[in-house]
């Protein structure tokens, strides 16, 4: 499978470190900061780097959204709109409505879209779950 991360810094790193120990995933990576990218590929097994966004969702199978909240929106929803299945870091957007945008256009294109809410799976965050229940 071909993953693109879109966003180069802390959080599109963290997801390159994953996503390098599955043998079955390349990346190609997209930031408008190309020395990040370039420093992210030579970090991840199995990474290129390209040139645009464009580039990046002609050439993969699903998309990872690593960028500061305020740029959401735009490239989930051009993700989306490429039927490219999404998974964007938390918080998904910056308010409620734009949250509803994005979930509308993932239904109107049939197309998966997953808020990356994983500390809830982390152990600490299990433990206290299971105390307050």
């Amino acid at each position: 499978m071909r993953v693109g991360i879109i966003g180069a810094g802390a959080m599109g790193r963290t997801h390159a470190r994953h996503y390098s120990k599955m043998d079955d995933v390349s990346l190609i990576v997209f930031d408008i900061e190309r020395e990040s990218a370039e420093s992210l590929r030579s970090q991840a097994a199995n990474a290129s780097v390209c040139n645009s966004l464009d580039q990046l969702l002609s050439s993969v199978d699903a998309v990872d959204v690593c960028l500061p909240t305020h740029l959401h929106k735009e490239v989930v929803l051009t993700a989306l709109e490429a039927k490219l299945p999404t998974l964007c870091e938390k918080p998904l957007a910056r308010t409620v409505a734009e949250c509803a945008e994005m979930v509308d256009a993932a239904y109107r294109h049939s197309t998966l879209l997953i808020p990356a809410q994983v500390v809830r799976f982390f152990p600490e965050f299990e433990t206290a779950h299971r105390v307050v229940k």
